[in-house]
């Protein structure tokens, strides 16, 4: 069988990247995602399955873990909402700024053109993050599940939403 290799994701109109439906992804693609925040998720995969995943705790000092042979980075994009106060506003530049070290500190030598900034409502929506992760770990085999084991459960949320956008980035994730 003829693997189609994946022509790369296409500019939404709400500002953010959609992944291509229905295509078949090239072996071995490594794809990180990124949910940023001083409770930091991650989740590398490969061939589209999650290989590995963790939670960076910047607000204790750790850093992130350099990653090699990238084909993507898709990393959340905090976004401004109506109603939003100034101090959320602000907590949005913090972010912001966190995101792009994040991303420099993991793949420091990766080609801009495959860093992918995306906005939550885009890939996820505004459901309720209950919902949401159940809806991630549905989708999840086993041996990905374990991946999550040493996470504390009070932060795994943090790590499910960077699987989740993995998975939606590699097209395993649709609402």
């Amino acid at each position: 069988m003829n693997a189609m290799v994946n022509p790369g994701p296409k500019l939404n109109k709400h500002f953010g990247l959609v992944p291509p439906r229905g295509k078949v992804l090239a072996p071995f693609r490594s794809v990180l995602a990124i949910d940023p925040g001083a409770k930091t998720g991650w989740a590398l995969s490969r061939d589209q399955t999650i290989v590995a995943a963790g939670l960076v705790r910047l607000d204790k000092g750790d850093r992130m873990r350099v990653f090699a042979d990238l084909a993507e980075v898709w990393c959340e994009l905090p976004c401004w909402q109506r109603g939003d106060t100034p101090a959320r506003i602000n907590d949005l530049f913090v972010t912001a700024r966190r995101a792009g070290a994040l991303v420099v500190q993991a793949c420091p030598d990766i080609d801009p053109e495959t860093v992918h900034w995306i906005s939550p409502h885009l890939w996820k929506h505004s459901v309720d993050k209950a919902l949401h992760n159940s809806r991630v770990l549905k989708r999840m085999t086993d041996q990905e599940k374990a991946l999550i084991g040493d996470v504390p459960v009070a932060l795994v949320n943090n790590v499910l939403d960077a699987i989740g956008l993995n998975m939606y980035a590699t097209g395993r994730y649709r609402l």
